[in-house]
Parts: C-alpha cells; sequence; structure tokens
C-alpha cells in the first residue's frame, strides 16, 4: 500500500508539468535529493534482492528523473517551459512587442 501511495504522489506533479509546460516552480534542490534517494533504494533493493522495492523506487525515479530534466531544461533557458499555445497567445504577442519596443 505504501508503495502504490508513494509513486501515486509524483504523478499529479508529473502530469501538470507536462500538460502546462512549466517547471518553474518546481524545487530543484527537493528533485536532486528525491532522485538520489530513489537511486540509493534501488540499490538497496538489488542488495536486498527485494523485487517490490526495486520496482516501486524506479517507477519513482523514472518520474523524478521527467520532472528534473524539465526542471534543468527551463533553467537552462532561463525561464518557465512555453508551450505553442502560450506563445502564440495574442497577450503574449503584445508583451513580446511592448518588451521589444521598449528596447529591452
Amino acid at each position: 500500500m505504501a508503495s502504490v501511495i508513494t509513486v501515486g504522489a509524483f504523478v499529479p506533479q508529473s502530469l501538470k508539468i507536462l500538460r502546462q509546460r512549466d517547471a518553474g516552480a518546481v524545487s530543484l534542490r527537493m528533485y536532486l535529493l528525491l532522485v538520489s534517494a530513489s537511486s540509493l533504494w534501488i540499490w538497496f533493493g538489488v542488495v536486498i534482492a527485494s523485487v517490490p522495492v526495486i520496482a516501486t523506487n524506479s517507477i519513482c525515479l523514472v518520474l523524478q528523473a521527467c520532472t528534473l530534466g524539465l526542471k534543468l531544461a527551463s533553467l537552462h533557458r532561463g525561464h518557465g517551459l512555453i508551450s505553442s499555445t502560450q506563445q502564440r497567445s495574442p497577450g503574449a504577442r503584445a508583451r513580446r512587442a511592448s518588451a521589444v519596443s521598449k528596447g529591452t
């Protein structure tokens, strides 16, 4: 039961980031620690030969690594991930045009 809750805890955050294409609010330190912790749990599962520990933490690691990758990509770009619909919105065009005309 605990493993289902653990995996389920990461699914909403991962789906939200993928839907909104924005990882700006995600804590980089927290996800670095979570990826490290899941990796250690997988190693522990291998040492004690526990398939449930390995499987649960492997699923968590994949979700955490995806979130971490999106966060790192957003940091590399210097902002949140911008979806094509946000780029095409009239408000976004007006803000970009205003920024360009002001020389920023």
